[in-house]
This record gives C-alpha cells, sequence and structure tokens, in this order.
C-alpha cells in the first residue's frame, strides 16, 4: 500500500504540466450537463462548444457524483493508500466538498482522510494541489503537508470577470434580475471569492478597464511566487499581451503562466470568463 495520494477536481489547472509528486495526484471529474446531454467526465464537451449566454433551456452545469459514487471512490482510493488528502474547489461554488464530507463519515475513515476546503479553484487550486505534491516528495508527513495546505490558501488571491452574467444566475450566484441588467447593460463585473464566495469588487465598460483593473491589484503585492491568467473562450489576446508586458517589466522574479478556461469553470461562470490569481510567497 503506497503511503499518501492528493484527491483534487477537474476545475483545478496546474501552472505546469510536469511538476515532482505529479505521481501522487488524483483527478475527480465532473460530469457536465447541456441540452438534456450528460457528457460523462465532460469527454465530448468543450468550453467552446457552450452558450455565449446561458438561458432556461441551454445552461451547463456541473453534475456532482452520487454519495454512493463518492463512497465507491473513497474506497478505491483507500484500498491503495493508507492516507488521502483531498483539495476541493471552493465549498462556495459548489457541493462536492459537502457531498464528499458526508461520504467521508459514512466511509467511517474519517482519520485516513484529509478534507480540505481550497476556497477557490482553477489555477489557485491547481497550485495549492502543486504544492502539496512538492512537500509529500520532499518527505514531508501528512499532517504537515495538510497544515502547510491550509496556511497557504490565505495567500492565494483570485479575480474573475465573467462577461456573461446569465451563467451565475443559472449557477445560483446572483439573482435573474442583477443578471438581465448587467448583461443588458454589457457591464464587466469583476468578483474576487472571499471566504469562498463570490463578492462584486468592481464593474468596468470594457475589457481594457477590467485589465487595468488587474494591474493594479498586482500592484499591492510586494513578494508574488506565481501568477496565472485563465483566458476566456474565445481569449483576450490583446488585452492578456497588455497585462504579460506589465508582469513582465514589474514582476520579473514571479512565475507566470497563461491557461485556457477549463470545462468545469466555464459551466460555472461562463466560458467569457477572464481570470487572474496571484499566490503571494509566504514567509519561509
Amino acid at each position: 500500500m503506497q503511503p499518501v495520494c492528493i484527491v483534487t477536481d477537474s476545475s483545478s489547472q496546474f501552472t505546469k504540466p510536469i511538476f515532482p509528486g505529479r505521481e501522487h495526484v488524483r483527478i475527480l471529474p465532473f460530469d457536465i450537463a447541456l441540452g438534456g446531454e450528460i457528457f460523462h467526465e465532460g469527454v465530448g464537451a468543450k468550453p467552446n462548444c457552450l452558450p455565449a449566454t446561458a438561458s432556461d433551456k441551454q445552461h451547463p452545469r456541473l453534475v456532482i457524483p452520487s454519495r454512493d459514487n463518492l463512497q465507491a471512490l473513497l474506497q478505491s482510493y483507500l484500498q491503495s493508500y493508507d492516507q488521502v488528502i483531498i483539495v476541493t474547489l471552493s465549498a462556495g461554488l459548489c457541493s462536492l466538498h459537502q457531498d464528499l464530507q458526508d461520504a467521508t463519515v459514512a466511509s467511517k475513515s474519517q482519520s485516513r482522510i484529509h478534507l480540505i476546503d481550497s476556497l477557490t479553484t482553477a489555477a489557485g487550486l491547481g497550485h495549492l494541489v502543486q504544492k502539496a505534491a512538492a512537500w509529500l516528495q520532499q518527505g514531508m508527513g501528512t499532517a504537515e503537508v495538510e497544515r502547510n495546505i491550509r496556511s497557504q490558501i490565505s495567500h492565494i488571491y483570485s479575480l474573475y470577470c465573467p462577461q456573461a452574467l446569465s451563467y451565475l444566475y443559472h449557477s445560483g450566484f446572483l439573482d435573474r434580475g442583477q443578471a438581465a441588467v448587467g448583461e443588458m447593460l454589457n457591464l464587466f463585473p469583476i468578483f474576487t471569492l472571499e471566504e469562498g464566495r463570490l463578492v462584486t469588487v468592481e464593474k468596468q465598460r470594457n475589457l481594457r478597464g477590467t485589465i487595468e483593473f488587474f494591474q493594479e491589484f498586482l500592484d499591492e503585492f510586494e513578494q508574488i511566487e506565481h501568477i496565472a491568467l485563465v483566458q476566456s473562450c474565445p481569449p483576450s489576446n490583446i488585452e492578456s499581451r497588455i497585462l504579460k508586458q506589465h508582469i513582465e517589466e514589474f514582476f520579473i522574479d514571479s512565475g507566470y503562466s497563461e491557461h485556457s478556461i477549463n470545462l468545469p469553470v466555464a459551466a460555472l461562470l461562463g466560458p467569457r470568463t477572464l481570470s487572474l490569481t496571484v499566490a503571494e510567497k509566504m514567509d519561509s
């Protein structure tokens, strides 16, 4: 039996495809429901297949595995590993964390399962998992890895600019009136995650204003370990080049990665969502 594995969900985006400890990581995939069809583990669906605007008849959604399926997954991990660290996307974005908590209790193996709400998703979640994998690779014990992950969470900051607020309505983050007015006025609202929940911090009239706000946000930090830009679908190439130039000029010691929005996040927030994640350096 192997000592430890790290489980995350498919909303995570790693800043590097290959990283130390990658062999310790397992991915729990989401099914996607769209137009009366279920795409198992998202196979056959891509962000560019999703409608630009969600409607009552055509709105994608994440399909969380049933509690029985989650219990079976946990048992399969416990048959191969002595300890399991699970790091999920924010419980404020979907019910996966709570459902895993219920499945963990039902499995009667709480002492072997370490369930952590990342309070983030996408590149922020991927960064946390990469750090955890590296710590395991270095020989760090499970309890210390868990403590470090929980400490790192407070050093992850993200901004999201969804251009189709109808998605946020169908995901339960806005009421119908807010979404309709925002889309009618062609607003570019910017959200952050506070305690894992979406909170509006700014409204812009265009993408250029959004990028300027992203730059101002970055300039508030003194020590950044990594910056990740997750592109919308279709991508905002001109605006992203402006941001990249700013990063190359003022954050030369920080890592930088650029990604395309993944299917689970696109289903939650809409494919036309641009996001910026900052991983602040922790005191050593």
